[in-house]
């Protein structure tokens, strides 16, 4: 079954319909700002945002409030479909109406966007986008072919969740896990050592990821796609073998299942998602959960197999054709830099942003997880490729022969990125 990961990032895939489209209709082309009438950029000073996530709706209209008390700039929220969500701003950026000035997107989109000119490079607040603001993971994540073209506000990526009740030592590897379970003495209400939802690529992909390399540092290079080597089958022929130790059943298992079964002290470790930790810390809040839980980075397989998680990362985008170009770029800054201490508050979603303090010390272990991570590849045809991985991973689960299977991938991938 086809989870929200590979759903959100086959959205390529019809953006890749259309993205000829957008680039022919758009010619890729932005206007120069310099040459736009001084008195119609002033009576256009307010500005207009557009999302998709209706999540992040308290955040975007907090952060808009306060913009408006600080700088006089009025922002207009538009929650919009997620269904053809490019080919809508482009539509409307060419429209007498004019399209959003700035809009929240998912760094996977980025190549598309910028390819039909709706982006704009990160110039003013250069300075601002460095290590010592962003882990490199969001840098990358934000950046095409080099250039910064996005302004990180929030991210999701998978962690280790563990029940402090049992575990006194984070384990290192999944090698360390299988020996806590079979030293396990027991305890009431406990039916899990360790769960997730192997159905979700989002949860499986960590298990190849380290020796896999997919479109390069910033997921935008063609002639890099090495999905199939020894070390690969190494690692799926060890994920598969979870399989008889666990006996996940890949049709019944449900992220939603794992999370709340950790919850109520069922399961000792789970591979979760980043939400989780807002979750558990409204569950206890509300008294419906007691579990005093911990959050560590994957860890590796066996000392000689190491892991690497992937992340996805929501930016602020400066739409190519905004006629407000200084304006958009300061509130683009202003959601991923200076009101971001604010996010985890109004939405449980965890900033990109370092140098936050939060109340709750998890979430520097997240961040952590965060930082080693490696962003979805943004090159139009990735979206594909999440649909074909997936299917591999399921089969292989299943006791499907490994290396048919990865081979298929890698045939089909490579295909694809010669057309």
């Amino acid at each position: 079954m086809m989870r929200r990961f590979v759903k959100k990032m086959t959205a390529c895939i019809a953006v890749l319909a259309l993205a000829a489209g957008l680039i022919t209709g758009c010619s890729g082309k932005k206007p120069d700002a310099d040459t736009q009438d001084e008195a119609s950029v002033q009576e256009e000073k307010a500005l207009r945002l557009w999302y998709t996530d209706q999540g992040l709706e308290p955040y975007l209209t907090q952060a808009a409030t306060a913009y408006k008390t600080e700088k006089g700039v009025e922002v207009a929220l538009e929650l919009v479909p997620a269904a053809d969500y490019a080919e809508a701003i482009s539509e409307a950026s060419i429209s007498e109406e004019g399209g959003p000035d700035v809009y929240i997107a998912a760094n996977s989109l980025l190549e598309t966007l910028e390819l039909a000119g709706l982006t704009s490079k990160v110039e003013e607040y250069k300075d601002i986008y460095k290590e010592k603001n962003f882990p490199g993971t969001a840098l990358s994540a934000a950046s095409y072919k080099d250039g910064l073209i996005a302004y990180p506000v929030s991210f999701e990526t998978t962690c280790l969740l563990y029940n402090k009740n049992y575990v006194e030592t984070v384990p290192a590897t999944m090698d360390e896990i299988l020996a806590f379970a079979e030293n396990f003495a027991g305890s009431d209400g406990v039916e899990n050592i360790l769960k997730w939802d192997v159905s979700d690529l989002f949860f499986d992909y960590f298990f190849v990821r380290e020796y896999m390399e997919l479109g390069g540092k910033n997921g935008d290079d063609r002639t890099v796609a090495d999905v199939d080597n020894q070390k690969v089958q190494e690692c799926l022929a060890y994920f598969q073998s979870l399989n008889q130790f666990f006996s996940i059943d890949a049709r019944e298992v449900t992220y939603e299942n794992v999370l709340q079964e950790f919850m109520d002290g069922k399961t000792v470790f789970i591979f979760a998602k980043t939400d989780a930790i807002s979750a558990i810390d409204k569950a206890v809040a509300a008294g419906t959960s007691a579990v005093p839980y911990g959050a560590a980075v994957l860890p590796d397989l066996r000392a000689d197999l190491a892991t690497k998680g992937i992340s996805t990362t929501d930016m602020a985008v400066v739409n190519g054709y905004t006629k407000n170009r200084e304006e958009a770029e300061d509130f683009a800054k202003y959601l991923s830099y200076d009101a971001a201490d604010s996010l985890y508050d109004t939405t449980g979603r965890i900033a990109a942003r370092e140098g936050i303090a939060y109340s709750n010390p998890e979430i520097a272990n997240i961040m952590e997880q965060y930082r080693a991570s490696v962003p979805v590849a943004k090159f139009m045809e990735a979206g594909n490729y999440w649909v074909k991985i997936e299917i591999a991973f399921s089969n292989i689960w299943a006791g499907g022969d490994i290396a048919a299977e990865i081979k298929a991938v890698a045939d089909f991938i490579k295909e694809q990125l010669a057309q």
